[in-house]
């Protein structure tokens, strides 16, 4: 996993950020991960504890290559707020796991649907970059994501006033027909590769789409 590897999380440990990414997204009641609100909040209180001893620990031993070690010594982030910081590991652990294993699955799924795709993709391993961008384009592992605008704007006719929240939603842009060409057809190789869905703002989205491409990679 990557971030697993970038928190220089012990290996007998590596297993919890996909339970912990699993209780952030997962809704509550019977037949969910969690099944009330209080496991859910036991289980926040025990990721930020885990968190926030290695973060301590990363504190009071030299500077390492590790992200959290780089946080906890780094100018600018080394006071960073206790509740900032959780929240800020939580964004990556969920942006990191979740849409990995979205990506890696869309990958199996689109190769499995079109096996033209496959037999070319499979007598050229050059090709892995852009089955991954492919990948991320036909499956979409962000569905959607909530946006503030900071000023007043237009788009296609559509006033947006500062404030106002606006959902993108990555799977329609992904299969726009106007940018597309037989958008549903899982095609690898396609000359346009800059896809909404690599376009996220924010370090967390950058993240988001930065991990499944490296772990798209290497499975392939």
């Amino acid at each position: 996993m990557t971030f697993a590897t970038l928190f220089d999380i012990p290996q007998e440990d590596r297993r919890l950020l996909t339970r912990w990414a699993d209780v952030v997204t997962s809704p509550v009641g019977p037949g969910h991960v969690v099944r009330s609100l209080d496991e859910k909040i036991a289980i926040f209180r025990e990721f930020n504890d885990y968190f926030t001893h290695l973060w301590n620990s990363r504190e009071n031993a030299p500077p390492s290559a590790d992200l959290i070690s780089m946080l906890a010594h780094g100018e600018t982030t080394r006071g960073m707020d206790p509740r900032e910081f959780s929240g800020t590991i939580m964004l990556l652990t969920v942006a990191g796991t979740d849409t990995t294993r979205s990506s890696i699955g869309g990958s199996l799924r689109g190769l499995n649907l079109f096996p033209e795709e496959y037999r070319k993709f499979r007598g050229d391993p050059s090709l892995i970059p852009a089955m991954v961008d492919e990948t991320i384009r036909w499956q979409s592992p962000v569905a959607h994501t909530r946006r503030t605008a900071r000023v007043d704007t237009e788009i296609r006719g559509r006033k947006i006033s500062k404030g106002d929240k606006v959902i993108l939603w990555h799977l329609s842009a992904n299969h726009d027909e106007e940018v597309y060409a037989n958008p549903g057809h899982f095609q690898i190789g396609r000359e346009s590769r800059q896809y909404p869905s690599a376009s996220v703002t924010g370090s967390t989205g950058a993240w988001g789409v930065v991990c499944p491409r490296c772990n798209s990679a290497c499975s392939g």
